[in-house]
């Protein structure tokens, strides 16, 4: 009972507790305020202005199509959590997970709290808005009858959450399309279940819902969502609404896709038979905005070549020249942002300049690649910045960055060191670049216009245009005007044509246009899986990234204008439906007939409201008509007239996280009990842990505790106390009865999200009287403080780390003062290595020792080290000898661990050094069991060992070095499965004297991630 008891308290600690890991840091105090109505609170911090007001009026319009949609109003009130940017928003203590940098918003479970940060772009952060606020929903229905069954919404699958989160919020448009098109036409799209994970759960779940909504309409789809609500089982609620199951509709929606994209392959060109792929011998998944060196022969891009993000530069032929890591020029880079930003050369091709995240913010550095060291760092008074471009005359640069709710232009001049800003519109102004004499500045443009009906855009996505602006004059011009999505423009090196991405056919494609008449542009490209990150060479060679099977990579088109396409492209089946209405995508009239419900299925949304009203008129040409005009208008007076609350100030309350509770009746014991409860407030600062366990007569079980840690600031400080009766087995048959309090104060400061300095103070008073005798009682005291140094930057794999460094230096103390029984001081160290090989080959390394030394009248130190065994091994065996020795400074001292081939506390002393080497490799692709139990386990890894150390009191030196007489070894083979709730181990060990095997093998079965 001690034990589990133990364990449930130590799962409600910080991470940061319970050894390595990364660290979330508070670069800067949030002051919150918020916003009520009936279904939600919107909370934001500072500085985001207009922000907050456009939340509301979005989040009043989304709410209301979502409970018409589900028929159904949430009682509580849904908080609704929006920050400033990316980079404060990854300061989120609402969830103890590190946030990646693609995640765009998350709803956590547990308060149903949506969080989501703003990018710049207003027409996404609707998107996301209203894709977490479903989630929202869905949470809901389950905790409608009790919260205490909101966890139950985890048993709906995965494809299901998304897909329908996704298609609420986005229906179907150009970006998606081309997704399922790559996927279906040179990879594999599964049928809706399991094997519907990562992305795919996100698209594919969005196409398999647009093809139920095509079966029917809303009235139809809306009787779907209504009867999950009520039945909480997506199976059943299809079954029961379109008379056919999962399986039959899932296959059908496959020959739906094949109908639809199988063709484009006839259709389309590959891009290798117009130019040539640069990162054909890189490996990796992406290598990302390509740009080319002034003189032509170097092209610098992002790249995780090597698992981390970082700078590459090759020749044009793609041979690697050279890389820039994290850990960059000087201090250690968080991001480099690769899908939002990108690089650029100096004028004289000597430098190359890039947005860098360090200190929770962004900065540009500027690296000379030819003497490899950072030359400069620029520091701007914004969070998040992106896009740098330096001007061809070398004098100045711009970025985009993010300031109070609005994504602008803004030029830095080197020589007078100061910043102005280009553009301040609401709008969201992306991809700046330079013209050949630095006097333009061209961009691409969108602007939601306050509107946050998504049902009125073209390709179901709002718009982008490209604009020009004038430095000299001040003076903006408009180059597209147009309902599709023009982006990443570029000048030609003459300056007399613009290069850009457009979707004009459904698929991102490369066009060209002369700078005064960009009516005349013409396709460049025309292939699957879109482009884009174009960039134009001084020699007239154009480069570009190209999507095909889940990765990015690069191309050089050399002579472009030579193949410039001759007429317009090819629409897509998508863009073909939404052109006219009779091409429907999803032409449901070939399939099998179904049967439509005979229950009432009246519809509760308007026309205009509808996933696809644009596909009940035809849409000849693509400019909005004077309807849709009058609609715009009028969805914009609606939001205007909503009354906007006064912003309260954030006040702090906990609600609970954690609420455990049992009561059970033993023989033996008597009544027993056990209950525990966790309380924080809505962000996550402030925790609060109280638990107890009381077993028959208070006098003799009880156990309580209470803890709490404020997260809110740059140090995190936490504490807490606990007192606790018991009985205590000492050795193998001495019994005593313990009455102990104690209490324990943690300080933590994190120099970045890799590394920290952790101060940590323990201490304890225990009486003890025997059981079993009439000895006296003895009481002891322990004060314990440490000073611990952490770093952390490894990725993680199938089944442990696999690159990456991580380090861990502590001292700690037993001060020799009167109440301290066992006064020591000890220096401990562990740091570990992992070089990825090639897929999924690692070697693992790892050095491991400590030393302590007996302080004041003490002839030996309290502190030991215990070698032998393996971490959180299950079916152990131990020494019975060194345990009965050393059961006495148990608590002061440490298993060090793995040392195969030995028993736990084969070897004990005061010092101790440890060495393990091991090489991973994948072993297994795939366990399927059908009988008795479908199991199913994938990717299980091997290892090969050589372990290496040993613990030695101070007259066991032959020396006055610190090393040990000898060295103890051992070596084997494992294995290794991540089961999803924990890692499964199995290893294999033989002792040896590096001469032969010393004894026979031994077994270790453990649980955890492997060190």
């Amino acid at each position: 009972m001690k034990f589990c008891f133990s364990l449930l308290i130590a799962l409600l600690l910080p991470l940061s507790a319970l050894g390595f890991g990364k660290n979330k840091v508070q670069y800067q105090q949030l002051e919150w305020k918020y916003m009520s109505s009936p279904y939600y609170q919107l909370y934001f911090h500072q500085n985001q202005s207009p922000l907050p007001e456009i939340s509301y009026r979005w989040l009043d319009q989304i709410h209301k199509n979502l409970s018409e949609r589900f028929n159904f109003f949430n009682e509580e009130q849904l908080p609704i959590i929006i920050y400033s940017d990316h980079n404060t928003f990854q300061q989120s203590n609402i969830i103890n997970q590190i946030i990646p940098e693609g995640v765009g918003g998350f709803t956590e479970i547990l308060k149903n709290r949506v969080a989501l940060p703003f990018n710049g772009s207003y027409e996404e952060f609707r998107h996301v808005l209203h894709h977490e606020l479903v989630h929202a929903f869905v949470f809901s229905f389950f905790s409608e009858r009790s919260v205490f069954l909101r966890s139950q919404a985890m048993q709906v699958p995965l494809w299901f959450h998304e897909g329908i989160a996704e298609f609420l919020s986005l229906g179907w448009n150009s970006e998606a399309d081309m997704f399922l098109m790559d996927c279906m036409v040179n990879g594999t799209v599964p049928l809706p279940g399991p094997a519907m994970n990562g992305y795919m759960a996100y698209k594919g779940g969005q196409s398999f819902l647009h093809f139920l909504h095509s079966i029917g309409g809303d009235s139809l789809f809306n009787s779907f969502l209504r009867d999950f609500k009520d039945r909480r089982s997506v199976e059943e609620s299809i079954k029961k609404t379109f008379k056919k199951d999962l399986n039959e509709l899932g296959r059908e929606w496959h020959q739906e896709l094949k109908r639809l994209y199988w063709p484009e392959i006839g259709t389309r060109i590959e891009p290798s038979r117009q130019g040539k792929k640069v990162t054909e011998k890189l490996h990796g998944n992406f290598h990302l905005r390509p740009r080319l060196s002034p003189d032509g022969s170097k092209i610098a891009f992002f790249s995780d070549v090597a698992d981390y993000t970082r700078i590459v530069i090759t020749t044009r032929e793609g041979e690697k020249l050279q890389s820039i890591s994290h850990h960059g020029y000087g201090s250690l880079i968080e991001s480099f942002y690769p899908f939002r930003s990108g690089v650029c050369w100096s004028p004289d091709g000597s430098k190359i300049a890039f947005i860098a995240k360090r200190n929770g913010k962004d900065e540009i550095r500027l690296v000379d690649i030819e003497q490899n060291k950072l030359v400069e760092v620029i520091d701007f008074p914004f969070s998040t910045i992106s896009n740098p471009d330096w001007s061809p005359d070398g004098e100045k640069l711009i970025f985009t960055a993010i300031d109070n709710g609005r994504q602008n232009i803004y030029m830095y001049c080197f020589e007078t060191k100061r910043t102005v800003a280009l553009t301040n519109t609401i709008s969201d102004q992306s991809h700046p670049r330079f013209s050949p004499d630095s006097r333009f500045v061209i961009y691409s443009a969108q602007d939601t216009s306050g509107v946050a009906n998504r049902h009125f855009y073209t390709y179901g996505r709002l718009s982008s245009n490209i604009e020009i602006f004038d430095t000299e004059n001040n003076e903006t011009r408009v180059f597209t005007n147009s309902k599709w999505n023009d982006t990443y423009p570029c000048f030609s090196p003459q300056g007399d044509s613009i290069l850009f991405v457009s979707d004009r056919n459904g698929i991102n494609n490369l066009y060209i246009a002369p700078l005064f008449a960009p009516d005349s542009a013409k396709p460049l490209t025309d292939y699957l899986g879109g482009t884009s990150s174009p960039d134009w060479f001084p020699d007239g060679t154009i480069g570009f990234n190209h999507f095909k099977r889940m990765s990015w990579d690069i191309y050089l088109v050399e002579d472009p204008l030579s193949e410039l396409q001759s007429d317009t492209l090819k629409l897509t089946q998508w863009v073909n439906s939404m052109h006219h209405s009779e091409n429907k995508f999803f032409d449901v009239s070939r399939l099998a007939p179904t049967t439509k419900s005979n229950e009432s299925t009246e519809d509760t949304l308007s026309s205009d409201e509808s996933i696809y009203s644009q596909n009940e008129q035809e849409l000849d040409s693509l400019k909005v008509d004077f309807e849709t005009e009058q609609e715009i208008e009028s969805t914009k007076k609606e939001q205007v007239s909503l009354k906007i609350p006064e912003p309260s100030p954030y006040r702090l309350s906990f609600t609970p996280d954690i609420v455990s509770a049992g009561l059970g009746f033993t023989p033996y014991y008597g009544m027993a009990g056990q209950i525990m409860l966790s309380f924080s407030d809505l962000m996550g600062d402030h925790l609060i842990t109280t638990a107890a366990n009381i077993q028959g007569n208070f006098n003799e079980y009880v156990y309580l505790f209470l803890s709490y840690f404020n997260r809110r600031n740059r140090v995190d400080i936490g504490g807490g106390g606990y007192f606790s009766k018991d009985y205590t087995l000492e050795g193998f048959d001495d019994i005593f009865h313990d009455t102990e309090i104690g209490g324990f104060l943690q300080v933590r400061y994190p120099f970045s999200i890799f590394s920290r300095l952790e101060l940590d103070l323990f201490g304890k008073r225990v009486k003890r009287r025997p059981y079993n005798s009439e000895g006296e009682s003895k009481v002891s005291h322990v004060a314990l403080p440490s000073l611990t140094y952490t770093y952390d930057d490894i990725l993680w794999g199938i089944t442990g780390p696999l690159r990456g460094t991580r380090a861990r230096a502590r001292v700690t103390l037993s001060p020799p003062v009167k109440l301290v029984d066992e006064p020591f001081l000890s220096f401990d160290g562990d740091i570990r290595s992992y070089m990825h090989i090639n897929r999924r080959f690692v070697w693992a390394n790892r050095l491991r020792g400590g030393a302590s030394v007996a302080l004041g009248d003490a002839s030996t130190s309290a502190r030991k080290y215990f070698l032998g065994g393996n971490d959180n091994w299950f079916n152990f065996e131990v020494n019975r000898d060194n345990y009965e020795n050393s059961v006495g400074d148990f608590f002061y001292s440490e298993i060090i661990s793995p040392l195969r081939g030995f028993n736990l506390l084969d070897i004990t002393g005061e010092r101790a050094i440890l060495l393990n080497s091991e090489l991973r490799f994948p072993f297994i692709r795939e366990i399927s069991l059908v009988w008795p139990l479908p199991i199913r386990v994938r990717y299980i890894n091997g290892a090969m060992f050589v372990d290496a150390g040993n613990a030695w009191d101070r007259s066991d030196q032959n020396t006055s070095l610190p090393v040990p007489p000898k060295l103890y070894g051992g070596f084997g083979f494992g294995m290794r499965a991540n089961l999803g709730m924990f890692v499964l181990r199995f290893d294999r060990g033989w002792p040896t004297d590096w001469k032969r095997i010393t004894g026979s093998a031994i077994n270790y079965f453990s649980l955890g991630a492997e060190f």
